[in-house]
């Protein structure tokens, strides 16, 4: 047993306290006691999502599952269907706490694609009754706290980038950016150039994945994918 590993008890501790130091308090203490970000995330928390098109309109969404930090996603309003429901990282600079979106002057709607879905009505309800679950009860602030800051970009309509085409994710093809929204966010739109042609557009920001300078592509060796029309 444990008791006949050590004759001397008293001499073990000294010889092996000595130097310790003890746990600080705040990993004790507080809402983390011990646990990640990650771990602060359950089932049905309720975070804020930008819209994928504009940087000013966010709607609430609900945790249906964490993995490893890694959220599905469902928008209020919706819980019986999971048609819409999305992959984000919890980092990801679109999430945000319940309220951010009031506190900093933006426009909280469902989006353009899931709007038919549901009356006025009934976007309202849902949108009331999962503010009041939000804020009875509410996601830590330490979930968010390791959330990098987007920096200033310099683009401005009209330049070319190659990028990661969202339909297909397999090819990369030229694009344009076709909207300034201000210092942080734009738009870039994959070229295309059939007459009946329908825009896919996404939203970016200075460090966005899948935008790439002109001529990464021959740069590094990669199959640059032809505008579809041309």
């Amino acid at each position: 047993g444990i008791k006949e590993k050590c004759t001397d008890w008293a001499e073990y501790l000294i010889h092996d306290l000595t130097g310790s130091r003890t746990a600080p308090a705040k990993l004790l203490e507080g809402p983390l006691r011990g646990k990640t970000p990650v771990d602060l995330i359950t089932v049905d928390s309720l975070i804020e999502l930008q819209d994928s098109q504009n940087p000013f309109q966010y709607w609430i969404v609900s945790v249906i599952e964490n993995v490893g930090g890694r959220l599905r996603l469902r928008y209020v309003g919706l819980e019986e269907s999971d048609a819409c429901d999305q992959w984000l990282f919890y980092l990801d600079c679109r999430l945000r706490p319940v309220g951010w979106c009031q506190e900093n002057q933006c426009r909280m709607e469902p989006p353009l694609d899931i709007c038919p879905l549901k009356t006025i009505t009934e976007w309202k309800c849902a949108l009331e009754n999962s503010l009041i679950n939000a804020a009875s009860c509410p996601l830590p602030v330490e979930v968010f706290k390791d959330h990098a800051d987007l920096r200033s970009h310099s683009f401005t309509t009209g330049m070319k980038v190659e990028a990661v085409d969202p339909t297909e994710p397999c090819h990369i093809r030229p694009a344009t950016v076709t909207k300034v929204f201000n210092n942080l966010y734009f738009q870039v739109t994959i070229d295309d150039l059939r007459p009946e042609a329908k825009n896919v557009s996404m939203l970016c920001h200075a460090d966005s994945l899948g935008l790439l300078p002109v001529q990464w592509c021959l740069i590094n060796g990669v199959n640059l994918t032809p505008p579809k029309g041309m």
